[in-house]
């Protein structure tokens, strides 16, 4: 999460790959590009294992359905 020095995500970048994931019509590997991030920390931030905290995944999932 954000408590770690250097990490390349910000609560918005979370908010952003869930609901774009969550909306459709992009891969986890484009929103890594998209971030500047490996796929497998986009992974984790939607399967919740990071950045539990930022939102609810549960919310952003339904909005986008």
């Amino acid at each position: 999460g954000e408590r770690i020095k250097g990490s390349k995500l910000t609560p918005g970048a979370v908010t952003a790959i869930r609901t774009a994931f969550a909306a459709g019509g992009v891969t986890q590997g484009e929103l890594a590009r998209r971030h500047g991030v490996n796929p497998s920390v986009v992974s984790r931030v939607i399967g919740g294992k990071s950045w539990s905290r930022v939102g609810d995944r549960e919310s952003a999932l339904q909005a986008a359905s």
